[in-house]
Order: structure tokens, then C-alpha cells, then sequence
């Protein structure tokens, strides 16, 4: 191509960022680098398009099929990626910050090192995308399926997790202070070393997960469903597990200092070198002198709340 020819691509490329190209068909196309900000590409056909560090910045990708197609460096901010179809997109390192994801889907899609504060993605399918490092801080994240997706090592500060579902994720060492989980289904999650100080996690299913050395501090867990997850060495002084399911749940070595546990049910639950001082277990069964003598390494202090040995009823 000679330079003229090269000059009237480079033209048309630049003139997209201003044109109606709503549903055009753009498969494969190499706009890798250019400034396609505030493009109407609704609907528009861009699988296996090249748009490596391109501008899209406010561009409109409602409905947009981008399966496969290669997004790394772009950025994306204020984008409007509405029921986009991502699948195995490569995302890696892009800016999605207050992008708009709402039912998009992201299956597969590559987006370790992504930014996506406060994007909006209540809905979207992420089952499998990997998210390592990936910076999620206030996003809305509100119902999406995150199943067996990797967040390890993510930034989730108070991101909106209500009713998601991240059953066999990996988060271990991700950051979730003061997000918000409720109802969240983290069922064989691994989360080894995250830290969810504050967070809330009403009502969340945890059974089966992997939250050894966890910043729980002062975190609710009230009604959470946590059979046979493993918490030794977790912190989780202060933290609200009234009514909580704890049924053979592992708490070796876990402090439990000043946590609410009244109504738990601790059925075959291990506190081997436990800390429950000032804890209050009240309707939980557990009573001083048969804990002591099942679990003679945990420490407690008087300031403990032990269950009240039920009364028998004399006829």
C-alpha cells in the first residue's frame, strides 16, 4: 500500500470514532490503536476484531458481538457494553472503570489487570474469566455469575456482590473490605488469605470453602451457611455469626475473640487452639466445662458467654 493509500485508511479509521455504525459488520478488523471514543457501534459485529489500546472511551457496544476479539490495553471507561457478548475476549489490563456491563457476557474472557471501578455489571455471566489483580472496587457485581472465575489477589472494596454467585472461584488473597455479599453463594470458594474485614455476608453459603488466615474482623456473617468450610488461623474477632451454620466447620487456631455466635450450631465443628475470649455462645450448646475438655488447647476468659445447661422438666 502506498503512503496516499495508507493516509485515506488512516482517515476513515479516525472518522469512525464519529460515524453511525450501529450493527456493522467489523469482524476481524484491525482498528488496533485508534480512537473510536464515543463510536455508535450498537449491535455492531467486531468477533475476533483487533482493538488492542484503542480508545473507546463512552462508545456505545450495547448488544456487540466482540467473541474473541483482542481488547487488551483498550480503554473502555463509560462505555455502554449492555448485554455484550465478550466471551473469551482478551481484556487483559483494560480500563472498564464506570463502564456499563449489565448482562454481558463474559465467559472465559481475559481480564487480569483490568480496571473496572465502579462499573456497572448486575447480571453478567464472568463463569470462568480470569480476574487476577483486577481492580473491582465499588463495582456493582449485583446477581452476575462468577462461578469457578479466578479473582485471586483482586481489589473487591466495597464492591455490591448481593446474590452472586462465585461457587468455585478462587480469591485467594483478595481484597473485600466492606463489600457487600449477602446472599452471596461462595459454595468450595477458595479464599485463603483474603481479606473481608467489614464486609457483610448475611444469609451468604460458604459450605465447603477454603478461608484459612481470612481478615473476618468485625465482618456479618449472620445466617451464613459455613459446613465444613476450613476457617483455622482466620480472624473473625468481633464478627456477627448469630444463627450461622458451623455444622464440622474447621476453626483450629481461629480467633474468635468478642464474636456474636448465639444460635450457632456447631455440630462436630473443631476449635482446637480456638480464642474465644469475651465470645458469646449462647444457644450453641457449648458449655465450659465439656468444651474445655474436648478442646483443652483453646483459650477462653471470664468474660465468655457459655450456653445455660438446659433444665429438666420434672413431672
Amino acid at each position: 500500500m502506498d503512503g496516499g493509500a495508507i493516509a485515506v485508511a488512516r482517515a476513515v479509521v479516525d472518522e469512525l470514532s464519529r460515524a453511525a455504525l450501529r450493527g456493522a459488520r467489523l469482524a476481524h478488523a484491525n482498528l488496533a490503536g485508534h480512537d473510536l471514543s464515543r463510536a455508535q457501534l450498537a449491535g455492531a459485529d467486531l468477533a475476533g476484531a483487533d482493538l488492542s489500546a484503542t480508545a473507546l472511551v463512552g462508545a456505545d457496544l450495547s448488544g456487540a458481538t466482540l467473541t474473541g476479539a483482542d481488547l487488551c490495553r483498550a480503554d473502555l471507561a463509560h462505555a455502554n457494553l449492555t448485554g455484550a457478548d465478550l466471551r473469551d475476549a482478551d481484556l487483559t489490563s483494560a480500563s472498564l472503570d464506570a463502564a456499563e456491563l449489565a448482562g454481558a457476557r463474559l465467559a472465559g474472557a481475559k481480564l487480569s489487570g483490568a480496571s473496572l471501578r465502579h462499573a456497572s455489571v448486575p447480571g453478567a455471566y464472568l463463569t470462568g474469566a480470569d480476574l487476577y489483580e483486577a481492580d473491582l472496587s465499588f463495582a456493582n457485581l449485583a446477581g452476575s455469575h462468577l462461578c469457578g472465575a479466578i479473582l485471586s489477589m483482586a481489589y473487591l472494596l466495597s464492591a455490591n456482590l448481593f446474590a452472586a454467585n462465585l461457587s468455585d472461584a478462587r480469591l485467594a488473597g483478595a481484597m473485600l473490605e466492606n463489600a457487600c455479599l449477602v446472599a452471596a453463594q461462595l459454595v468450595r470458594a477458595r479464599l485463603p488469605g483474603a481479606r473481608l474485614t467489614g464486609a457483610d455476608m448475611t444469609a451468604a453459603r460458604l459450605s465447603e470453602a477454603q478461608l484459612q488466615e481470612c481478615r473476618l474482623a468485625q465482618t456479618r456473617l449472620f445466617a451464613a451457611e459455613l459446613s465444613g468450610a476450613d476457617l483455622s488461623q482466620a480472624d473473625l474477632s468481633g464478627a456477627v455469626l448469630t444463627k450461622a451454620k458451623l455444622v464440622r466447620c474447621v476453626l483450629v487456631q481461629t480467633t474468635l475473640a468478642e464474636a456474636d455466635l448465639r444460635g450457632a450450631r456447631t455440630l462436630g465443628a473443631t476449635f482446637a487452639g480456638a480464642d474465644l475470649c469475651g465470645a458469646d455462645l449462647g444457644g450453641t450448646g457449648l458449655q465450659q466445662g465439656g468444651f474445655a475438655r474436648r478442646f483443652p488447647d483453646a483459650s477462653f476468659s471470664p468474660a465468655t458467654r457459655w450456653d445455660r445447661p438446659r433444665r429438666v422438666k420434672r413431672s
